[in-house]
């Protein structure tokens, strides 16, 4: 195989591959993704001090990772780096988020802090 083969071999693959993150991020919401990366049930045997305590490190790391996410936008190609490197983490802690907040409302916990809604992200708006 020749150079030129090889060259067109490695710009397919790289155009599937792009393809296919496109096709993915644009399939469904974040709440799809959230939902197949954290485990039902994940905090059913924690205690209600636990799960405001873990609700509130989670809280805080959304915070976190929306500020990031936001100074990461303006740049050139910030979408697409806010979208790999803190959205999966981005999902992961919204996932956990809405499971401790399941658990909970199951054992009737109280003094929760109003849950946060998503703000506007970069991610958002991937390019389709």
């Amino acid at each position: 195989m020749g150079m030129i083969g090889r060259t067109l071999k490695r710009t397919a693959a790289q155009l599937l591959g792009g393809a296919l993150a496109g096709f993915l991020c644009g399939c469904g919401t974040g709440q799809d993704v959230s939902n197949l990366l954290i485990q039902p049930g994940k905090y059913d045997i924690y205690t209600c001090r636990q799960i405001t305590d873990r609700l509130e490190t989670v809280e805080q790391d959304i915070q976190k990772l929306e500020g990031l996410m936001a100074r990461a936008s303006p740049g050139a190609g910030g979408s697409v780096v806010s979208a790999v490197a803190y959205d999966p983490e981005y999902q992961a802690d919204r996932g956990d988020e809405r499971e401790l907040r399941k658990a909970a409302a199951a054992k009737n916990c109280t003094n929760l802090s109003a849950p946060s809604t998503p703000t506007a992200r970069a991610s958002d708006s991937t390019i389709r």
